[in-house]
């Protein structure tokens, strides 16, 4: 069996995913969502066959510093289990995006928000959120050093400036239909699985914003069958020192460009929330993402 380890009040995105309604009920017997809060309780814990630490970017230092000596001592069992994703080596939002521009793959960069002063970035539009959430943008896209300053002030003014606040460049990555595309690939362990293509007519894609027809439908399956991706995925995710998340990126003059890695995704809602042409994507997801948990849950071949 499985720890998929998260914060208690984000547990959904594995909940979602196995209840009865959902696409994989029969991972049940594979995964089990267990939260921090209980693993960090001074009582025995159970052992698992493996542990996938995630939700590790809304996680405060002293936490992961904890989680990290877990870590170690879970590592000395005999035999291990299988471990994802270190507390402490695994890139958060910031400095993921900040090694991702210094290795020369990404374009854009991000700069943290000190408590006092207004980050320089080196190009504009900028807009400002916070690093340790995914609710998306604080600003619209703010194009001078002066309109950074005012936005950042006026955060300060409200209390709603944060250690984790920063600063990110925007890349603009529209189509040639004037849309903007988000990938979205999936790593579990040594299996890579492409999810999904979102398409909005907003620079900020969250989900789905254009009308779904068979076209994208069709865009999006061979994108999920084509894993033309994988190499240079790969080569990101061990940069990052992940090896459990959803890589959301785009393509912008013919490179790949990250926008983050998330350690807990939401894999598939509920089928009653959502169940359209895109069925058949959901359905190989799942598949494959089923696959890879039951090879994560699977004794380790023995080699003489």
């Amino acid at each position: 069996m499985i720890a998929y380890l998260s914060t208690a009040a984000h547990a959904y995105t594995l909940q979602w995913l196995i209840q009865p309604d959902g696409w994989a009920p029969e991972l049940r017997d594979t995964i089990v969502a267990y939260s921090y809060e209980q693993l960090l309780q001074p009582i025995p814990q159970p052992l698992f066959s493996a542990y996938i630490f995630t939700d590790l970017e809304r996680l405060n230092l002293p936490t992961r510093q904890r989680l990290a000596q877990i870590w170690d001592q879970l590592a000395a069992l005999e035999p291990a289990p299988r471990l994802l994703n270190h507390p402490l080596k695994a890139k958060r939002r910031l400095d993921l995006l900040n090694s991702l521009y210094q290795a020369g793959i990404n374009t854009f960069n991000a700069y943290p928000v000190p408590a006092q002063g207004i980050p320089e970035p080196r190009q504009f539009p900028v807009f400002v959120r916070q690093a340790d959430d995914h609710n998306g943008p604080l600003s619209e896209l703010l194009n001078t050093p002066a309109e950074l300053a005012a936005e950042i002030n006026k955060l300060r003014a409200f209390g709603e400036w944060g250690p984790e606040t920063i600063v990110t460049e925007f890349l603009d990555s529209r189509t040639a239909n004037g849309y903007y595309q988000k990938y979205g690939t999936v790593r579990v362990g040594p299996a890579f699985i492409p999810q999904h293509i979102h398409e909005s007519d907003h620079w900020m894609v969250k989900r789905r914003k254009t009308a779904l027809n068979q076209t994208l439908v069709d865009q999006e399956l061979a994108f999920m069958y084509s894993h033309a991706d994988q190499a240079a995925l790969k080569t990101i995710f061990e940069l990052a020192e992940i090896d459990f998340g959803r890589i959301d990126y785009t393509w912008a003059q013919g490179q790949i460009q990250v926008f983050e890695i998330n350690t807990n995704p939401t894999t598939l809602y509920p089928k009653d929330a959502a169940s359209d042409l895109r069925d058949p994507c959901r359905a190989l997801f799942k598949d494959r993402l089923v696959e890879a948990l039951r090879h994560l849950d699977a004794p380790e071949e023995k080699h003489p």
